[in-house]
């Protein structure tokens, strides 16, 4: 349609001719109007005897012709008629010499009205106003099929949505040593999702937004009669919602301290895209807004930093299961490293447990990962407050790389561990809720301000005194104390090794043992008291 269109405005667009005319010739002199052709003729060998005019479309045929007794000269350009091609004619052809103008030329163009505008020029302005709207409308017609073609292409080629479906795979026990039968035993579930095509956004039904920011917004929905968290996302976080979603299809990744899945999936709006993420709510909310608002038992504290350092040690801990230790004939969990651990990142369920989510920094760790994690350490992501020595290192080796980052969710697990048990109530006193190092650096500190802190002059949060007090707290601190010292020391800039921090395994047993310890006093058992 619009080719033809397109023919249609660019045809030859008419228009009147102007020519030279002698005073005997026309009323108008010195030119007249023609939509036919202009003419000058000569009568003997004398540019005296000429005559110019123009001459009528149907006249044409008899008029530019030579006759016995008259040459004449006709054209279809702008003023052509200047004597110019007579004067030619007159070097080489001898004419009569008697002979008198058609009478047509003095008589026709009486009723036409005389311009000073060029012919030409009206010829080229026609011209480029046809360009012009020919140009718009094919700029026009691309941008709507554009549109078209991108709207037809969204909505039939969407990604598959994931939707977890129970039940879950089952775990071969009897393979895996004691530890970790300890340690996982008592999961939410160890077998990845099975996989559904589905447009699951559709079925959620928002209820109230919990919060937004820089990262997108988080509402509290319906999904099947059961409350779920969405986590809505827009395009520059893409990467960062794909990361999450592929942590979260990971064999045996499902843990009572890890937040739930539900599903992932993308919404369409038309010149943008939504990117959703799906899991379980916690009622309680991020812990750090919940250890602003709640002073803490002993009990409460322990329940929630076993309940942290379990959640990492499932994530550090490689499982292999199924009938034999072969990924490829069973099912296989690598070691996931958190990268982003904090108050805000770890959530509290009803119950009164950690939960670890925001996955979004978070890595897979493979054969294939040391030289991908040497390129992530120069990045220096994640939240500067919680970055550990290793990190803030000048450079680091290729064979040490696992461990410099198990460390370095280590070293953030104990800062949490302190900002949870700074809130422990002991003789009707307890601290108020801070960040790590508040009283020492910016309310957003830079690189270079936290590695002056930290790695050049070594300084660490302040334990309270009245943390010796009391034997399970005086055990808490030796565990952070243990667990936040760097990995290496500097003596004259020359780094030497010293003994590894705790693994988070040994963290979490030390921590359930003295949660265990504890008598049953008022409170209800997994329950949180409310001071």
């Amino acid at each position: 349609m619009y080719y033809f269109v397109f023919l249609i405005l660019c045809l030859p667009v008419s228009s009147p001719l102007i020519c030279h005319c002698s005073p005997d010739s026309c009323y108008d002199y010195p030119t007249c109007i023609t939509e036919g052709l202009c003419i000058e003729q000569v009568i003997g060998s004398e540019l005296t005897s000429t005559t110019q005019g123009c001459v009528p479309p149907d006249l044409i045929a008899s008029t530019c012709s030579v006759y016995s007794t008259i040459h004449r000269f006709c054209c279809d350009t702008y003023l052509c008629n200047n004597l110019t091609s007579i004067q030619l004619l007159l070097t080489t052809t001898e004419f009569p010499t008697t002979s008198n103008p058609p009478d047509y030329i003095t008589t026709y163009y009486n009723d036409y009205p005389t311009s000073d505008l060029p012919s030409a020029l009206v010829q080229v302005v026609s011209t480029l106003a046809v360009l012009i709207i020919c140009i718009v409308g094919c700029i026009t017609a691309f941008i709507i099929s554009l549109t078209f073609f991108r709207c037809w292409w969204r909505k039939y080629h969407q990604v598959i949505h994931l939707e977890y479906k129970n039940p879950p795979q089952r775990l071969d026990i009897d393979e895996l040593s004691s530890d970790l039968d300890s340690t996982y035993g008592t999961g939410s579930g160890s077998g990845m999702a099975q996989l559904s095509q589905v447009t699951i956004a559709m079925q959620v039904e928002k209820k109230k937004l919990i919060g937004s920011g820089r990262y997108g917004e988080v509402w509290q929905g319906v999904w099947r009669d059961q409350l779920v968290a969405v986590k809505i996302s827009y395009s520059q976080d893409a990467p960062s919602w794909e990361a999450e979603t592929h942590i979260y299809m990971t064999n045996l990744i499902r843990h009572e301290n890890i937040l739930g899945f539900v599903a992932a999936d993308k919404i369409d709006l038309d010149f943008s895209l939504q990117y959703w993420l799906i899991t379980d709510y916690m009622s309680h909310g991020s812990l750090l807004d919940f250890l602003y608002e709640h002073p803490l038992s002993l009990r409460d504290a322990l329940r929630l930093g076993k309940g942290a350092a379990a959640g990492l040690a499932h994530l550090h801990s490689e499982i292999k299961g199924g009938h034999k230790f072969n990924s490829s004939e069973g099912l296989y969990k690598p070691c996931i490293i958190h990268r982003d651990l904090k108050s805000k990142n770890i959530l509290v369920s009803s119950t009164g447990e950690a939960v670890i989510g925001d996955f979004g920094l978070a890595i897979r760790y493979n054969q294939d990962s040391p030289r991908y994690l040497c390129n992530l350490f120069y990045k220096r992501e994640g939240t500067k407050r919680y970055l550990s020595p290793e990190l803030m290192e000048d450079k680091v080796e290729e064979a040490d790389i696992s461990e410099i980052y198990k460390r370095a969710d280590v070293y953030s697990l104990c800062l949490v561990l302190w900002e949870i048990f700074r809130r422990c109530v002991t003789d009707g006193v307890c601290d108020d809720c801070e960040l790590p190092y508040f009283s020492c650096v910016s309310r957003e500190p830079s690189f270079q301000e936290m590695r002056e802190m930290i790695l050049i002059r070594d300084e660490r949060p302040h334990i309270p005194i009245r943390w010796s007090q009391s034997r399970e707290l005086s055990e808490v601190s030796e565990i952070i104390q243990e667990c936040w010292q760097p990995g290496r020391k500097y003596n004259n800039s020359i780094p030497d090794l010293i003994a590894p921090s705790l693994p988070s395994l040994l963290i979490k047993k030390r921590l359930i043992s003295l949660y265990d310890q504890l008598p049953i006093n008022r409170q209800v058992s997994g329950v949180i008291y409310r001071f």
